[in-house]
């Protein structure tokens, strides 16, 4: 009976929330924290983390981190004024799918748009993929299909409408697959 008084004075989200809180203060010991790793060699994991960071002259730059040795470095650095982001690596490992924003010209009605890009996993031979078709439309957030031939990714316009779409590694074939969603990924 308690409960139910409960649950009719107090919203679910809120009872879930202090639920959380009394939970964390639990686990807490005062003065005793123990420090999470933040960045440093994690033993047995073997590859490389691809990921978007940035340069001291605020260019976006995708780097690279090896979790068994703890070792940084800047894959490929892009363009100011652009912005790369969502970097998908292929199966195979050997490609990067990746989507490009590019700010349209000053005075112009035009606010860029976002074109998906392909490169090799050393962060050469970078080539356009798909471009965006109209002002302010987004081709982003790609994921490869399992056998790596072809591409899912956001199609997103400027009036916030945003779909799934499908396309072949050579950039032929494009289909809408699902209207009214975005971020595709994939499971096996």
């Amino acid at each position: 009976m308690r409960v139910s008084v409960l649950r009719q004075m107090v919203p679910p989200r809120a009872l879930a929330l202090a639920g959380l809180l009394v939970v964390i203060a639990a686990c807490w010991q005062e003065g005793v924290a123990a420090p999470l790793p933040l960045a440093g060699p994690v033993a047995g994991v073997s590859g490389r983390l691809l990921y978007v960071g940035f340069q001291s002259d605020n260019r976006v730059v995708f780097k690279t981190f090896a979790p068994a040795t703890g070792a940084l470095a800047d894959l490929v650095a892009f363009p100011a004024g652009s912005y790369a982001g969502s970097p998908a690596v292929s199966p195979d490992g050997r490609t990067v799918a990746f989507s490009l924003f590019r700010p349209g010209k000053v005075g112009s009605a035009d606010p860029g748009g976002a074109d998906l890009y392909l490169m090799n996993a050393d962060g050469t031979h970078q080539r356009l993929l798909r471009a965006h078709e109209g002002p302010g439309v987004t081709l982003g957030d790609p994921a490869w299909t399992p056998e790596g031939r072809a591409l899912y990714f956001s199609r997103i316009s400027q009036d916030g409408n945003a779909r799934i779409e499908r396309v072949l590694q050579d950039g032929s074939k494009r289909e809408i697959v699902l209207k009214d969603g975005e971020t595709p990924t994939m499971s096996t």
